[in-house]
This record gives C-alpha cells, sequence and structure tokens, in this order.
C-alpha cells in the first residue's frame, strides 16, 4: 500500500484540501472544543492539508467557534454552515458535502465513538485506492464486537434496525447504519442529486449514500471499524427509531 507521504506529495496543489471533515453540530457545540483538541494532536501528525466543515442547526454560540477557528495551523481551513431552520443531521451532512473542496470527504464522530485512528483507516484507504469511490465502517466483522452485547441504547437500536433492513433488502451492507465513512467529491457530484437522499431525514446518511452508489454502480469498500456507543445529545433515540421504523416499512434499501 503507498504510503501517506507519498500520496500527499503526489498532489499538485498545496492550498487546495486533501479532505474534508464535515461534523454536524445542533445542541452538542461544546462538545467541540475537545474534539478539535484531540483531532488536531492526532492529524497534525501527517502532512495533511484539510478543512473542517461544521453545519450548525441552530444559532451558534460564535465565541466558541471564532476562537477554534482562530487557532487553527497553518495547513487547517474552515467553514461555517448556518442553517436557516432545524433540518437535521442526514441533510446537513448533504450540505456540507456540497460544499466541500477537498477530493475526499469524511463523516468523523464528535463524540470521537469511533477511534481518529479507525478514520484515519478509511481515509488511507480512499487515498490509496483511486477506483473507490467510498469507504464505510462496518461494526460486524469481528466476533468479540460490542455491537451485539453492548448495553448502550443507540447500538441496541441499530442492532436491532440493521437485521431488519437486512433481511428485507439482501443486497444491502452488513451495517448499513453505521455512520462513519468517506467518498471522493466525485462521487458525491454523482449521487447529491438523487431523490432517494431527500428521503434522509432525521440521523442517518450513510445507508442512502449506499443504495445511491449500488445503482449507479460506483465502488464502495467496507471496513471494520469500533464503535463504544456514545452519541451526542443531538441523537434522539425515540426519533432514530421513528425514522428507521419508516424506513423500515417503506423504503427499500
Amino acid at each position: 500500500m503507498i504510503s501517506l507521504l507519498t500520496m500527499v506529495k503526489m498532489e499538485s496543489s498545496v492550498s487546495t484540501p486533501h479532505c474534508s471533515f464535515v461534523i454536524y453540530l445542533f445542541r452538542d457545540l461544546k462538545a467541540l472544543p475537545l474534539f478539535i483538541q484531540d483531532f488536531r494532536a492526532f492529524f497534525q501528525k501527517f502532512p495533511l492539508n484539510y478543512e473542517l466543515i461544521c453545519v450548525i442547526d441552530s444559532t451558534p454560540e460564535e465565541h466558541v467557534l471564532k476562537e477554534l477557528k482562530s487557532t487553527a495551523p497553518q495547513n487547517e481551513s474552515w467553514q461555517i454552515l448556518t442553517n436557516a431552520a432545524k433540518i437535521g443531521r442526514a441533510q446537513s451532512l448533504q450540505k456540507g458535502a456540497s460544499h466541500a473542496r477537498g477530493e475526499l470527504i469524511i463523516f468523523p464522530s464528535l463524540m470521537m465513538a469511533t477511534p481518529l485512528g479507525d478514520l484515519f483507516k478509511i481515509l488511507q484507504h480512499l487515498m490509496s485506492e483511486p477506483s473507490m469511490m467510498a469507504c464505510w465502517g462496518e461494526r460486524y466483522s469481528k466476533k468479540s464486537e460490542v455491537m451485539t452485547h453492548s448495553l448502550h441504547a443507540a447500538l441496541k437500536t441499530e442492532n436491532t434496525f440493521n437485521k431488519i433492513l437486512k433481511e428485507k433488502n439482501p443486497h444491502s451492507a452488513l451495517d448499513p447504519l453505521c455512520e462513519i465513512g468517506g467518498l471522493r467529491k466525485t462521487a458525491w457530484s454523482e449521487i447529491e442529486n438523487a431523490p432517494e437522499l431527500k428521503k434522509s431525514k432525521g440521523w442517518f446518511l450513510a445507508n442512502h449514500c449506499q443504495k445511491v452508489l449500488r445503482q449507479k454502480n460506483l465502488p464502495q469498500h467496507f471496513l471494520h471499524i469500533h464503535d463504544s456507543g456514545l452519541r451526542p445529545t443531538d441523537f434522539s433515540l425515540w426519533s432514530a427509531r421513528w425514522e428507521l421504523l419508516r424506513q423500515s416499512l417503506f423504503e427499500t434499501l
């Protein structure tokens, strides 16, 4: 596999971000400083130009964002997008992806439920495999995974509906409800106007992206990741259950 340093050196532009990290915020703006601190400590090890795209569903505490932006290292740029009305995580991530300048668009966990090392594996796979259009996390392929034994309500819910969606749609991924992943900007340009993505209301986006990528025969890969089960307060368990029930009854993924 090509080293990350070699791949970055192959890039022709030093001003354009190599990758864009899209983050959704609603009630959890206070969690952002710790995320940024750990994010910088990890990604500053690598010669990457990257941008952070924060899509906000409410009036932000602007001083928090301005302070974080003002302390950005030279290779880190920012976009702050504030929605005029609440549109939810899935639609917000789509908005952020459509504004991305990097060739790779990555969706991290604000609570770092998935370690940054696992996120980096997804990024590295996309950078080292130019023909791969998307790479998503999956949480089942290792038998010891907490997904099937977790006490976290979010993981229990996702595990239950993963089984239902898989039974209803045999062609769907092993773990369609894993929200950690990324795709190429060229792939996003191919799918962003698909009617199926307009249906992705609420929290979950990855499953709809995967469906459209399959329809367009765009190759996607799945890598095992860890998920601690931590979710931001933006995540409403009841809303997630109703949305997944709707998808199970009325959508083919």
